[in-house]
């Protein structure tokens, strides 16, 4: 209020209109989020929702990189939720973020379900948060796999002495879409013990398709594992190991621990343990092209198989696959594979490396799946070709620090190993992921 004559008690008065002003023109506030909304997507038109999607208005203020954090609750559990680092633009701007569906479905808590969001800035520090209120009933949402409603189950006795060796179960699998996984299942006892197998899996979109769990009869025996049995199934995808999916089924046999043999059967084929490499050098240079590892397996019956497994540096990023074919006769032999050595050197963190996700198929139906088989010897990256010494800030390998490598971090900030995002070079801290740690140890290799 002004007075005209300047005197307070003066009976004269008028009102001045400001300039218009935004929140943002006032104090320290970083940014404000506006309207929340969450919404439940049929992506496949099954029916069923897999996914949540959160979306909000963010009016930015002071741009740079923050965490975002949302999450689905429901009767006080988290059913779901999902972090990442995102760059945030100065301005008003539309946030979305997906959170699978798969803890929802899996559950079996029906909403109203209580959605939110939070982010922070680069110092941790929470600057906005928004919520919402989801309903919904837990029928309505889907993993990404799906499972028959009965299991198969069926007790082998391969040596006819009346105890038995195996427990194997028969799951019927489908899923969204075609993948290959690898399937770990848990066998949980009535007396909480438990026992582990793993295969492999291509899964169809079609039902129909049965997954044979083999839970060792030996095993079962030696943990007095009596009924009733759970079967904890986790999937994760072959080729990046990272889980899509989990959950539980439960048996209907009864079964007792003593009817079980406790002589082990012997395997089809099995690791023995051992394992050598070599370098390879084509040309003569001096510099590795190819790295040889030998894993060393002990077979049961000869047969024509196919192994595979994957190279990765001690972060778990992955630096090669190999794969290879040929006849395996009985007794002990050697899986032969030969990675690409120019990944390593390109790489540029030092060795051991370790060999994973083995997996071995053969014409007569034996098989092996091994998550680890071993380490190699502590090569040094520096010994294979497309080894180069960079400067600490270049990310992109181009011989300088500049913009390009601001962008190339920006692109990776936020990501973990296995996903396209991830650059090991702004991975600083050596954690697998690239995150506020990072962006702080980016700006100090730059300032150098």
């Amino acid at each position: 209020m002004l007075y005209a004559n300047g005197d307070t008690g003066a009976a004269g008065s008028a009102s001045l209109v400001s300039p218009a002003f935004r929140w943002a023109d006032f104090g320290e506030r970083k940014l404000q989020l506006n309207s929340l909304v969450a919404m439940p997507i049929d992506a496949d038109g099954s029916g069923k929702y897999e996914t949540v999607r959160l979306s909000v208005e963010v009016d930015v203020a002071a741009a740079g990189p923050y965490q975002i954090a949302a999450a689905v609750v429901g009767a006080g559990s988290d059913l779901a939720n999902r972090s990442r680092l995102t760059m945030l633009a100065a301005g008003v701007q539309q946030l979305t973020i997906d959170l699978p569906a798969t803890g929802v479905a899996r559950s079996g808590i029906d909403g109203p379900y209580s959605v939110t969001l939070n982010l922070s800035d680069a110092n941790q520090a929470s600057v906005g948060s928004a919520s919402a209120v989801l309903a919904g009933l837990a029928s309505q949402f889907e993993g990404v796999v799906t499972v028959g409603a009965t299991p198969t189950e069926q007790l082998i006795d391969s040596n006819a002495n009346g105890l038995y060796d195996l427990l194997r179960v028969g799951v019927e699998v489908r899923v969204r879409a075609p993948r290959q996984a690898l399937v770990h299942a848990t066998l949980v006892g009535a007396n909480g013990a438990s026992v582990e197998v793993d295969t492999v899996a291509s899964l169809q979109t079609a039902a129909g398709q049965r997954v044979n769990l083999d839970f060792s009869g030996p095993l079962i025996r030696s943990l007095q594992m009596d009924s009733q049995y759970q079967v904890n199934l986790s999937f994760r995808d072959a080729a990046t190991s990272e889980e899509f999916d989990a959950l539980s089924l439960t048996l209907r046999g009864v079964y007792l621990y003593s009817r079980f043999d406790p002589a082990e059967a012997p395997r089809a084929i099995a690791l023995t343990g051992t394992l050598g490499d070599r370098g390879i050098d084509t040309n003569g240079n001096g510099l590795f092209e190819r790295l040889q590892v030998d894993l060393g397996v002990n077979v049961l019956v000869a047969g024509s198989c196919e192994w595979s497994a994957r190279l990765v540096d001690r972060n778990g990023l992955e630096l090669g696959f190999a794969a290879n074919r040929g006849s395996l006769g009985a007794g002990a032999q050697t899986l032969r594979l030969e990675f690409d050595g120019r990944a390593l050197g390109v790489n540029g963190l030092d060795g051991p490396y370790s060999v994973r996700s083995v997996l071995v198929a053969c014409s007569n139906g034996a098989n092996l799946v091994a998550t680890f088989a071993g380490d190699t010897s502590a090569w040094r990256a520096s010994q294979f070709e497309g080894y180069v010494v960079r400067l600490p800030a270049d990310l992109n390998g181009d011989g300088r620090v500049d913009q390009a490598d601001i962008d190339a971090f920006n692109r990776a900030l936020g990501s973990s190993v296995g996903e396209a995002a991830y650059n090991r070079f702004a991975d600083f801290d050596r954690d697998g992921r690239v995150t506020l740690n990072d962006l702080r140890l980016f700006r100090a290799a730059m300032r150098r």
